[in-house]
């Protein structure tokens, strides 16, 4: 499997991109700011984007969907089932507080908790993690996990938005991310990489609660 990080934008946003090395077909999880990095290295590596599964809706992580689909136009978004609520409503998506147009956007494949999506040979499950909004998920392949905005590295995600809940989402990492093996690999939204296990034993948030 390849696998390939970028940090794009001011805000510093993770975009993972994994494929299969034998079919040449991909996915990019998450799309920040910019898609020309994202396309860039795609086409470098002659590959075929498949999906762009996006982890919420929230402006700096579906700002380059677009911009995506213009290279690769066959390409399908993947987003929670509640992802309407988010991406149809311009105040819970931030884009009318944070961008100078303010965007709707729609899903083509809608997903819900423990569904598996095929990338090539490589299987993408779904894990429903509500909290830092309510069309939050995290995607678990093989032992590494997209956290999107719900689990960093020794911090949780902001939960102050529309339809966060701080409550929410501390249950969605004890009872949903911390069930998984500790030697699971975490890739946030923002920052750098860490472990379940490091979560478990450091993560001030959730102390006392596992």
């Amino acid at each position: 499997m390849l696998f390939k990080r970028l940090v794009i934008g001011t805000m510093e946003n993770n975009a993972y991109i994994i494929a299969d090395e034998d079919s040449r077909d991909a996915a990019v999880f998450d799309a920040p700011f910019n898609a020309a990095p994202i396309c860039e290295y795609l086409m470098a590596n002659n590959l075929q984007l498949k999906y762009i599964m996006l982890t919420h809706g929230h402006f700096d992580h579906i700002t380059a969907v677009e911009g995506i689909l213009e290279k690769f136009p066959s390409a399908k978004v993947v987003a929670h089932t509640n992802c309407d609520i988010m991406f149809a409503n311009t105040a819970n998506n931030l884009t009318a507080r944070y961008c100078r147009k303010p965007f709707t956007l729609t899903a083509d494949i809608k997903v819900d908790d423990s569904d598996i999506l095929k990338v090539g040979n490589i299987d993408v499950k779904v894990l429903y993690t509500p909290g830092h909004s309510c069309d939050s998920v995290c995607y678990l392949v093989e032992d590494k996990l997209f956290s999107g905005d719900t689990l960093f590295r020794l911090e949780v995600g902001r939960a102050d938005f529309p339809t966060g809940s701080l409550e929410e989402e501390i249950s969605s990492i004890v009872n949903k991310l911390y069930t998984l093996p500790p030697d699971t690999k975490v890739y946030p939204g923002h920052g750098e990489e860490t472990t379940i296990a490091y979560e478990v034993a450091g993560n001030p948030y959730t102390k006392g609660k596992v």
